[in-house]
Order: structure tokens, then C-alpha cells, then sequence
């Protein structure tokens, strides 16, 4: 009951830190950064976990990778009775890998500012690796809405615009057109980018 009340609490966006006694697995690949992240509720509002993140100058070209024990924090929630809106922090040490440069000890950071009701939501989402001689990271804006409101035991679609950016290289902006998919515990994220790269994420509450 817990988890199906934290998942209509936030139509939009599944929780980066899961209510107590669940957990998170969520991967996000795109062009220039992907990760894999698995966390567990540790204390109502803070969520312990791994994520590892990749870096590279396209599909198939990686030069930058690290490994992360992180800690995410639910920071600030606003309700309201027809609207939701939430800033999550995540920061973690470990491991860097750096294609020119070997293996050193580094840090990660991200956060996710959201807001949303049940047929639209915003979002501002950043992630980033730091280490002695490197700091890349991502910062992503989402903009979606429904085209229906859908109940928990309904497949629920959403129209959503991907605006992502990664920083400390030489990059383009990109801009992605997803659809969105959410069911009970799952949510599905697909599109492609105006260079015709794939986009895709899954996130599952557990």
C-alpha cells in the first residue's frame, strides 16, 4: 500500500529515493552519458546505493567511467491538492576511470528539482563525475504532459520533451522527443535525438 500511495503521489517521475522498505533500480542511456543506479531506502527521506556512470564523445565511444557508493536525499516537498513538487540531492564517492589517464578516486554528484500534477510535469535534472584532473557532468530539462490521467492499474502514457547539455566538453545541446510509459512499479522512457540516436530509460520500484 505504501509503495502504490508514493507511486500516485508523483504521476510523473518515479521517487530517487523509494519510501521505506523499497528500493530503486533506474538506467538512463543516451548519446553522450548513461548510468545504472541501484539504491534502498536507508531512513524516511534518505536512500543508499551504487550508480555507475559513463561519459564518451558518442554511441560506443566511452572515455570517461566511475563507480559510486552515493547517498540521495529527498531535500524539499511541496504538496498540494493538485500538484506535487520535490528536490532531490544525491553525492557519492569512489573510483574514476579515465581513458587517457588511468584510475583515480572521485566523487559524484546530482540533483533532481521536479514539479508536477497529474497531466503535466517539468523537471531540471543534473549529473556530474569530479576527480583531481576531470569534472564532466549532464544537465537535462524535461517538459511532458498526459494525454489522459490513468489509473494505477492502467498503462499510463505521457508526451515528454528531453532538452539535455553535457558540460565540460565539447558538445551540442540536445533535443529529444520521448514517450513515456508508466505501470504499477514500472516506468518506461524511449525517443531519439535530432541526430537519430536512440534515447532510453527504465526505473523500477521494488
Amino acid at each position: 500500500m505504501r509503495l502504490l500511495l508514493a507511486l500516485l503521489a508523483a504521476p510523473a517521475a518515479a521517487q530517487l529515493v523509494p519510501v521505506p522498505g523499497a528500493s530503486l533500480f533506474h538506467a538512463d542511456v543516451g548519446q553522450d552519458h548513461g548510468f545504472v543506479e541501484v539504491v534502498t531506502s536507508a531512513a524516511p527521506g534518505t536512500a543508499v546505493g551504487v550508480i555507475a556512470q559513463e561519459f564518451s564523445h558518442g554511441p560506443g565511444q566511452p572515455d570517461l567511467g566511475g563507480v559510486t557508493v552515493v547517498a540521495n536525499r529527498l531535500a524539499w516537498r511541496r504538496n498540494t491538492a493538485e500538484s506535487q513538487a520535490n528536490l532531490y540531492l544525491s553525492a557519492g564517492l569512489g573510483a574514476l576511470d579515465l581513458e587517457s589517464a588511468g584510475r583515480e578516486l572521485g566523487a559524484s554528484a546530482g540533483f533532481q528539482l521536479d514539479w508536477e500534477t497529474r497531466r503535466l510535469h517539468a523537471a531540471l535534472i543534473g549529473h556530474g563525475l569530479f576527480g583531481d584532473r576531470i569534472a564532466q557532468g549532464e544537465l537535462m530539462v524535461h517538459l511532458g504532459f498526459a494525454p489522459w490521467v490513468a489509473s494505477y492499474e492502467q498503462v499510463a502514457p505521457w508526451i515528454l520533451l528531453e532538452v539535455s547539455r553535457t558540460l565540460g566538453r565539447e558538445a551540442d545541446t540536445e533535443v529529444a522527443p520521448m514517450l513515456v510509459l508508466m505501470y504499477q512499479a514500472y516506468r518506461l522512457e524511449v525517443g531519439v535525438n535530432g541526430e537519430g540516436n536512440p534515447r532510453a530509460a527504465l526505473r523500477w520500484l521494488f
